[in-house]
């Protein structure tokens, strides 16, 4: 269960309800006597208005307030047209073009001093840039939009930047700092009466205790959010707090309750015909009912949360749904249609693996540069420091330099400033190369957990397999009567290559190289009449499995691998299986 919100800010509030449509209505009769900069800042805020209703519209007026500000040189005028522009671009899905007409805003706004227009620029390349994944420049543009929003004494635009600042950190695994920007944007909003802003605090704050297990404090914040937001009638929003309240009552055990709130929350899903919404329920309740015993209540429910994916065509919410119905269906010994559905399962996450792949590269560049620009920050501001102390001292010798005592002194007082400095570069250095080998220590254990869920993945697939082949094999001649016997091997051929193509051996001796560099290559040199079977034997022994996990990840008996195990003892000059596995651990 994630909430993820990432709002783009124009330079007019947002408004709900009859207020908004009240004001579009109002603004199309000013435009027919407006005149001048009237004219083009009516043309600007009906835009900014519309854009999520007639698109084209909105930017038809916001093309005629650009030619009529450029025109008359109303650069304010001009700066708020390419504000809109840049979002309406957005919208458009050319974030690229947004991100040229943001910039373009700030050259004009820092050449004419327009802070108003620094600050909502800098908010929004802020979003656009943390919904691409890069962490380290959205920090930067939003701290800076942050410092504008406090000069122009504007909370609301403060809070928004906080808000995203607290989702970034969120978003690293840093809970403490992301809390910490999430609680100072509510502490604004109480003493601005900026309600509804609270509310999308309080459900990521919620969302942020579940992740830590603090459930109680999930439930609390959650609910704070549920009553502000359907005081402002916003279903979407209601919607999403009702569903994670459920969420949160199903990790209780409170079936009952967990249902109440589900069912709220998928009433209101289809008042607003929100498809993805609604198949992320049934399938919630689907889970549940089976969590509690009832696979017979869980199956209808997963079928329609299945179809639904399937029409909107959400390929990883289908390979969720078509997952779960096979493990349900092989739970009851229903072979054949949880070999269907593993089919669907497979056909859907092989439709997502490229782009998964993409998104992971993505992501990890992403935490990447994160770190790697709070370093060059962090040292360009020691630099900073060192530079401003050296032209002091540089100073310093030029006003002194006309007597020999003061020249001593100066000499003196520059050797012991390069003593300390040269110090503090050796301290500097020793930290630096403790964070490095801390994380090189961290991405080496993440390497090992990953490789671990290989295994588990390698070992999984082969079991699911043997299961689906020993129920086929199993059924009793009358059950098989009107079936082709080679279409059921057939099937099961097709399950075994599905499986092998998502995760394979070689997919996991890469891995493996990757986490253990040089082991084969040392066990070949200590040990050259190893054959490659025995090698990997050794690679799977180097993970800690047991024997029964070495099994089923070669797909051999297990009366196979012990007597294997035994030859590669004996072979290596040990006594006991023991004092090999303890041998392969150190190599």
């Amino acid at each position: 269960m994630k909430y993820w919100r990432i709002a783009i800010f124009l330079l007019v509030h947002q408004a709900h309800g009859q207020n908004s449509q009240s004001r579009i209505d109002s603004l199309h009769h000013f435009l027919e006597t407006a005149s001048g900069k009237e004219l083009t800042l009516a043309q600007v805020q009906l835009a900014s208005l519309i854009m999520t209703i007639n698109l084209s519209e909105a930017d038809s007026l916001i093309e005629r307030a650009l030619q009529s500000s450029e025109a008359s040189g109303f650069t304010e005028g001009a700066i708020r047209s390419l504000l809109v522009k840049a979002a309406i671009t957005n919208y458009k899905g050319n974030w690229r073009g947004s991100e040229q007409l943001l910039n373009k805003a700030i050259e004009l706004s820092d050449k004419h001093s327009f802070t108003e227009g620094l600050a909502y620029a800098y908010t929004t390349l802020g979003s656009l840039n943390l919904r691409r994944g890069q962490y380290a420049e959205a920090l930067d543009y939003h701290f800076k939009a942050v410092a504008g929003a406090q000069s122009l004494g504007n909370s609301d635009m403060e809070v928004t930047n906080l808000l995203n600042i607290g989702l970034i950190k969120q978003r690293v695994g840093a809970l403490d700092e992301a809390e910490k920007y999430l609680t100072e944007a509510v502490e604004i909003c109480e003493a601005n009466g900026l309600d509804f802003r609270k509310a999308q605090l309080y459900i990521n704050l919620g969302v942020m205790e579940f992740s830590r297990q603090n459930i109680g404090s999930s439930i609390d914040y959650t609910k704070e959010a549920l009553t502000i937001f359907r005081r402002f009638k916003d279903q979407p929003n209601t919607a999403q707090c009702l569903q994670n309240l459920g969420f949160a009552m199903a990790s209780l055990q409170k079936k009952e309750e967990a249902f109440a709130y589900y069912n709220e929350s998928l009433a209101i899903r289809e008042a607003i015909n929100d498809q993805s919404g609604i198949a992320r329920i049934l399938l919630n309740k689907a889970r549940l009912e089976n969590d509690t015993g009832n696979s017979d209540g869980a199956i209808p429910l997963a079928t329609e949360a299945w179809r639904k994916a399937k029409e909107i065509k959400d390929h990883r919410f289908l390979a969720d749904a078509a997952l779960f119905l096979s493990e349900v269906h092989e739970s009851i010994k229903n072979p054949m249609v949880a070999l269907r559905y593993y089919k669907s399962y497979a056909a859907a996450k092989d439709s997502l693996q490229r782009s998964m792949n993409e998104s992971k590269i993505a992501q990890l560049t992403a935490e990447f540069e994160f770190g790697k620009k709070e370093q060059e920050l962090a040292l360009s501001q020691q630099a900073l420091a060192l530079s401003d102390q050296e032209s002091e001292a540089l100073r310093s010798r030029q006003l002194f330099l006309l007597t020999f005592i003061i020249a001593l002194i100066i000499i003196i007082t520059t050797l012991i400033i390069y003593h300390r400095h040269k110090q503090t570069r050796q301290r500097l250095e020793q930290q630096l190369l403790i964070e490095r080998t801390k994380a090189a220590g961290l991405e080496r254990e993440k390497l090992k957990q990953e490789l671990n869920h290989y295994a588990g993945q390698l070992r999984q697939k082969n079991e699911l397999i043997a299961a689906f082949q020993t129920q086929l094999h199993q059924l009793e001649p009358e059950q098989k009567k009107g079936l082709d016997e080679q279409h059921l091997n057939q099937l099961a051929v097709e399950l075994e290559g599905r499986s092998g193509h998502s995760l394979s051996w070689e997919e996991f001796r890469l891995k493996f190289d990757t986490v253990h560099q040089g082991f084969v290559s040392e066990l070949k040199k200590q040990h050259p009449d190893l054959t490659p079977n025995e090698i990997d034997l050794c690679i799977l022994l180097k993970v800690n499995l047991s024997y029964k996990d070495i099994a089923d990840i070669l797909d051999i008996g297990y009366e196979a691998i012990k007597k294997a195990m035994q030859r590669l003892f004996r072979k290596l000059g040990f006594a006991s299986s023991e004092e090999l596995r303890s041998y392969i651990l150190q190599v």
